[in-house]
């Protein structure tokens, strides 16, 4: 009887191992197909997105005052496809166990207001009132900007969303409630619909893909996606989400994150805050980057992002020659090296046909070319970032492309030059 008990057990134990082991090989092959999805998605979507850009421009110089509404409702369109794209490969990593903290020191009082510049636009549009209660000096704290940064941003633009009338307000506090860790709180408040007690129950759980009820999601839109993301990227930091919500009059959302024990805690000094490591994209003004003079060679095998960025960058000043894949821009730059001329930068695409620009670089680092080299990626997850780094390349662009960073990158490497860093930091679409 103890021998069958046993044996029982061990089957019991198997069998549960065994189903783990499928449940991770499941998991793992969602968040690659995700990825690979993100991809695919974000190529076609760089030439809606870029197109329409130059469209609105050319409409405005022009004065066709007609088709600027609905070329910038086709540009609002494009960007609420890419943000959901972003949403889905964000939970894809968070459910992988890939998402991972990149710790900075930065200024809170900084950050606060850069996220509220990035909401303004939203308000404006609706015809709210935005207004921050923010302690004049919170100082800095050493922490993942980007992901606080993404939270607040995803509360706010949550809490437009279902605001109609009235306002939405960021509070700041540093409470220390007795003996426990002091916490540095984050408190979205809207004067919106609100949600009775079921529907925030439904909400606290935080399952993806998840409103309220189904009439919302018709009336607002959205796909329940970003409080998910929040509250995972709040675990992640040590933190959670709150809610408190009353029908009809409104909710707030409350981002709650430990700050540790505040009396051992050492201030930065302000010359220690001129060493911090800024980006390197930080280094030009995205009024001041100019291209002009700048020999670039741009590979790329699709024909519509060759011509689109080819029409940014020659707009921007640079002088640009345009190749199909990595062995064509090998050839080139070595070429042109030999002939005296050499390029001074070089954008290349990193999923290309007969030669990639992962090896296309790496074969110029060991021909010893030191010129700059900006991979151009659609994909975003942070394993394919480092692998362009570890390439050789000196810094990178995710598409669909952001116009000012594209310019404001090549612009800085090639004032920098050739200065391959590990340490550049997670990249977040900015509309």
């Amino acid at each position: 009887c103890v021998a069958s008990d046993i044996r029982r057990h061990k089957e019991i134990e198997q069998s549960l191992r065994a189903a783990k082991e499928l449940a991770e090989e499941a998991s793992l092959a969602k968040s690659r197909f995700l990825a690979n999805m993100s991809h695919e998605l974000r190529t076609p979507l760089n030439a809606v997105i870029g197109y329409t850009e130059l469209l609105i421009e050319e409409a405005d110089d022009r004065g066709f005052a007609d088709s600027l509404d609905d070329l910038r409702r086709i540009q609002s369109s494009g960007k609420h496809l890419l943000a959901l794209i972003s949403d889905i490969l964000d939970l894809s990593k968070v459910e992988a166990g890939k998402m991972e903290l990149h710790l900075e020191t930065f200024d809170v009082n900084d950050m606060v207001e850069s996220v509220l510049n990035s909401v303004r636009p939203m308000i404006e549009r609706k015809g709210l009132t935005l207004s921050s209660e923010v302690p004049p000096r919170l100082g800095f704290i050493h922490a993942d900007q980007t992901k606080i940064r993404q939270i607040l941003i995803n509360l706010l633009g949550n809490a437009i969303k279902f605001t109609e009338v009235g306002s939405v307000d960021l509070a700041i506090t540093l409470e220390a409630a007795g003996s426990s860790t002091p916490q540095l709180c984050f408190a979205v408040t809207d004067t919106g619909i609100g949600m009775t007690d079921a529907q925030r129950r439904q909400i606290e759980s935080f399952d993806a893909f998840n409103q309220a009820d189904s009439s919302t999601t018709r009336r607002f839109g959205g796909s329940g996606l970003g409080l998910r993301i929040s509250n995972s990227l709040a675990q992640m930091l040590g933190g959670q989400v709150t809610i408190e919500s009353e029908f009809g009059k409104g909710s707030t959302f409350t981002l709650i994150l430990p700050t540790g024990d505040l009396a051992s805690t050492r201030l930065v000094s302000p010359d220690e805050i001129a060493k911090i490591e800024r980006k390197p994209t930080s280094q030009l003004d995205d009024n001041t980057a100019s291209l002009t003079n700048v020999r670039l060679l741009f590979a790329e095998d699709g024909l519509d992002n060759q011509q689109l960025v080819s029409c940014i960058l020659r707009k921007a000043g640079a002088d640009v020659e345009v190749v199909d894949n990595g062995k064509e821009a090998l050839d080139r730059a070595m070429q042109a090296a030999e002939q005296g001329t050499p390029f001074d930068v070089i954008l290349m695409d990193m999923q290309m046909p007969v030669m990639d620009g992962y090896t296309a670089t790496t074969e110029l680092r060991k021909h010893n070319f030191d010129l700059p080299v900006i991979a151009l990626t659609a994909h975003a997850m942070a394993e394919d970032r480092q692998r362009c780094l570890d390439a050789g390349c000196s810094d990178f662009v995710v598409k669909p492309i952001n116009r000012a960073r594209l310019i404001q990158v090549i612009g800085n490497s090639v004032v920098t030059g050739n200065s391959p860093s590990p340490t550049i930091g997670p990249f977040l679409q900015q509309a």
